[in-house]
């Protein structure tokens, strides 16, 4: 879809009582339901990742069906407070309106969304000259998540044992790949 055709199916579906953020998700736990019942795959291993809006589905699919065990979140995080401040990518249209539920941030901010995936294993990573995440607000999201993991026993370790990989981290990088960044896997 091109990038300025999301606001306009967004304004659409908003017409008839639905949102292009919701759809976006309906349509990732169908993916994995999907996946689970293929005979190749092992329907209790499914994993998400993501970059950039991947980032945001996949801590969004991972909050939103048990069907994915574990995620890897890289460069989307952030709170509402900062990332709606004029001039920010989400206060400009288009693919803003993936992210949007309406209602929702009454009573949840992004990082407690993404906390409805713990205690599952979850890698969130961001960089520091991220210009669409400010440090701060990416520092303030991770407090947040931190605190949720560690409530359930379920907090930040560095080991490769299933269930026990869950980290934020914040890279020296803005939104680009960097060689050995992948070496954590």
């Amino acid at each position: 879809m091109e990038y300025e055709a999301q606001q306009v199916l967004a304004a659409n579906l908003y017409q008839i009582g639905l949102s292009w953020a919701g759809t976006i998700i309906w349509d990732d736990v169908r993916s994995a339901e999907f996946v689970a019942g293929l005979p190749e795959f092992d329907p209790d291993r499914i994993a998400a990742v993501g970059l950039s809006m991947g980032s945001n589905r996949t801590w969004h699919l991972t909050a939103a069906t048990d069907r994915v065990c574990m995620g890897a979140a890289i460069c989307w995080m952030g709170t509402t407070e900062v990332l709606t401040q004029p001039g920010n990518n989400q206060t400009l249209g288009y693919s803003a309106f993936s992210m949007l539920h309406p209602g929702l941030r009454l009573a949840l901010d992004y990082p407690h969304v993404a906390s409805i995936a713990c205690p599952k294993p979850m890698l969130f990573f961001n960089g520091d000259h991220d210009g669409l995440f400010p440090i701060l607000c990416v520092e303030a999201a991770y407090k947040i998540m931190r605190a949720v993991w560690e409530s359930q026993n379920a907090g930040i370790a560095w080991s490769r044992k299933p269930g026990r990989f869950r980290i934020c981290s914040i890279v020296k990088c803005g939104r680009r790949y960097l060689p050995g960044s992948t070496d954590i896997f």
